[in-house]
C-alpha cells in the first residue's frame, strides 16, 4: 500500500490561503498502481499561485512540488464554460466527494493522453443559458487534426441538445476508434437555435491506436511502395525503430513499441517512412542517413554488452539531448565508483539551462554507466544520489554518518561540489 502526505495552498502576496492537508492512499496491491486524489477551491478574484506538494509517506527525503500562478478573471457577462475535463472513465455514483460531481463519479484522464481506447469522454459545465436563450440550446463538438492554434482540419463532429439552467452539465462519450496517432484538439460550442455560437472552450490531447494505425499499412501509396525504406536490410529494421526510442514524441512511443515486437516487416518499414518523411518530406532518406550515423557512432561508445549503445542510459541522453557541452570524468576517488558529469548549456527540448546528468558506474567491470540524478526535467531526479554514490563510504569509515540525503565531506569524496560547481 502507498500513501503520499498532501499539502496545496494557495499563495498571494506573501500570504497563504486555503491550506489543505491530508494523506492520500493507495487500494492494497503487490503491484505498482497508480491513484489519483482531487481537489476543489473557490478562487479569489486576483492572481494566486497554487502550490501542491506530496510527500512519500515512507521516506520524507522522496519530494515532488508543483506551482502555477493563476490569473483568476471574472466570468464573462454572457454565456461561459468552465474548462473542458478529458476523463477516463465516468460512471453513476450516488457518493458525494471531491471526485464526484452532478451524480457522476469522474476519473481523469491522465495527461490529456488517449491510448488505445475506442472512446473520449469529456465533461464541461454551461453557465447562464436560462438567461440569454429560451427553452433550449444546442452545443456542437468536434475533433480537429492537430493542436488548437495550428487550426487543422476537422476530423470528428456531433451535435446535442439541451434545456437551458444557470448550469447545464454536459458529459459525452465520442467514439475514436478510427481516429489515428496523433495531436488533436477538441473544441465544444454553445450555439443557438439559429447555430450562431455563443460561446467555446478548446482542449489539445495526444492519442495513440496502434491497431488504427497499422490499418493504414494496407492502403499503401505510390511514394511508399517507392521509399527508401525498402532497401533497408530487414534484419536491421528493429535497429533502425530501436535508434528513435531517445527522440520518438510521447504519442508514437506505444506504437514505436508495436512495430518492433511485430514480427511482420511492412509496419517496421511504414513506421519508419512515415516518421522521417512527417518531419522532413522529400529529404526524408537524408535525414535518416544522417540521423543513424550518429546513432551508430552512439553505439559504439556506449556498448555495454547488453542491447545497443544508444539503449544504455549514457547512449539515450546523447541521442535525445545532443552532445553535451562539457564532461568531466572521475575515475580515482576511492570511495565512489567511477562517475561522469554531463552538462548542457541549454536543453533545446524544455527551454532549460544549465542542465547536468550524473552518470555512476556500480559494476566497474562493464561500460555500464547508469543515470543516478539529472536536474532535467522529466528526466530522473534522485535527492539521496550522494548517499548512493557513496554507500560504501560507511562501512570504510564507520567515522562518517550518512544521512538521508547526503554524506559527510570528505578529501575523497568532491561529487557534491563538482556537481554545483562544473
Amino acid at each position: 500500500m502507498a500513501k503520499a502526505d498532501i499539502t496545496i495552498y494557495l499563495e498571494a502576496n506573501g500570504k497563504f490561503s486555503n491550506v489543505q492537508k491530508y494523506q492520500l492512499t493507495s487500494p492494497v496491491s503487490n503491484d505498482p498502481v497508480d491513484f489519483i486524489g482531487s481537489h476543489r477551491f473557490v478562487l479569489p478574484e486576483n492572481s494566486v499561485q497554487l502550490v501542491i506538494q506530496i510527500v512519500d509517506s515512507y521516506d520524507n527525503t522522496n519530494i515532488f512540488e508543483y506551482k502555477k500562478n493563476i490569473d483568476f478573471q471574472p466570468r464573462n457577462k454572457g454565456i461561459d464554460q468552465s474548462e473542458i475535463q478529458l476523463l477516463a472513465s465516468a460512471s453513476p455514483s450516488n457518493e458525494v466527494n471531491d471526485l464526484t460531481k452532478h451524480g457522476f463519479a469522474f476519473e481523469p484522464l491522465p495527461y490529456n493522453f488517449s491510448n488505445k481506447d475506442s472512446t473520449l469522454i469529456f465533461f464541461n459545465e454551461i453557465y447562464k443559458t436560462d438567461q440569454f436563450m429560451d427553452n433550449s440550446f444546442v452545443v456542437g463538438y468536434k475533433i480537429n487534426l492537430g493542436y488548437f492554434e495550428e487550426l487543422g482540419q476537422k476530423i470528428k463532429q456531433g451535435y446535442k441538445k439541451y434545456q437551458v439552467g444557470p448550469t447545464v452539465p454536459v458529459l459525452i462519450s465520442m467514439d475514436v476508434t478510427d481516429i489515428i496517432s496523433g495531436n488533436y484538439s477538441l473544441v465544444i460550442e454553445v450555439m443557438n437555435r439559429n447555430k450562431e455560437v455563443l460561446s467555446s472552450q478548446y482542449i489539445n490531447f495526444q492519442r495513440s491506436n496502434p491497431v488504427g494505425d497499422y490499418q493504414i499499412v494496407g492502403s499503401y501509396n505510390a511514394e511508399f511502395s517507392n521509399s527508401f525504406v525498402h532497401g533497408l536490410p530487414k534484419n536491421k529494421l528493429d535497429y533502425y525503430l530501436k535508434a528513435l526510442k531517445p527522440v520518438a514524441p510521447y504519442h508514437l512511443t506505444g506504437i514505436l513499441a508495436n512495430a518492433i515486437s511485430n514480427p511482420e516487416i511492412e509496419p517496421k518499414q511504414y513506421f519508419i517512412f512515415k516518421y522521417w518523411t512527417d518531419l522532413y518530406g522529400k529529404n526524408s532518406e537524408v535525414a535518416f542517413e544522417q540521423y543513424m550515423k550518429v546513432a551508430d557512432a552512439v553505439h559504439e561508445e556506449f556498448f555495454t554488452g547488453f542491447g545497443f549503445g544508444f539503449e544504455s542510459d549514457r547512449g539515450y541522453t546523447y541521442l535525445k539531448y545532443g552532445r553535451p557541452d562539457d564532461v568531466l570524468t572521475v575515475e580515482d576517488e576511492p570511495s565512489a565508483p567511477p562517475y561522469e558529469i554531463w552538462r548542457y548549456d541549454k536543453i533545446e527540448q524544455n527551454g532549460q539551462s544549465n542542465v547536468k546528468f550524473l552518470f555512476y558506474n556500480p559494476s566497474i567491470a562493464t561500460n555500464d554507466f547508469d543515470l543516478l540524478h539529472s536536474t532535467c526535467r522529466l528526466e530522473k531526479q534522485n535527492p539521496a544520489w550522494e548517499v548512493e554514490l557513496y554507500k560504501s563510504a560507511y562501512s570504510e569509515d564507520n567515522r562518517n554518518n550518512i544521512n538521508a540525503t547526503t554524506v559527510q565531506p570528505g578529501i575523497n569524496r568532491n561529487a557534491r561540489r563538482y556537481f554545483e560547481e562544473f
